[in-house]
């Protein structure tokens, strides 16, 4: 885990995103022009909708199946805020804060290891 800090502020998008266990049917909508390798996408389980890794998906056309667990949980963070860097996955951080929330964030938003000078 590599510690980071909060070089602009994110405001997380999405109150209620997908979150899929493997095996959950899919509904599959467009690509994310912004961040290849994302494909939006409704569990028709949960009826909740949300950007996933395009391989965590078993494609069918416009439907899929999900082929591992993912949250599309983002978490909005603040200038300066120090994060850990859990996981890193097309252009995106899974972080933790120091008061224990954790969700995805991009990491242009970040800085990491020598850019992240103690203050």
């Amino acid at each position: 885990m590599l510690s980071a800090r909060v070089c602009k502020t994110y405001v997380a998008q999405y109150p209620d995103p997908i979150a899929m266990t493997p095996g959950d049917d899919l509904q599959l909508g467009k690509r994310d022009p912004e961040y290849p390798g994302w494909v939006w996408a409704t569990s028709t389980r949960t009826s909740k909708s949300g950007w996933v890794p395009e391989d965590y998906v078993e494609f069918a056309g416009d439907q899929g199946s999900a082929r591992r667990a993912f949250t599309a949980r983002e978490v909005s963070v603040e200038v300066d805020e120090r994060v850990t860097v859990v996981e890193e996955l097309l252009g995106w951080a899974w972080v933790k804060t120091a008061d224990d929330r954790e969700g995805w964030v991009p990491m242009s938003h970040l800085m990491g290891g020598s850019d992240a000078p103690d203050s």
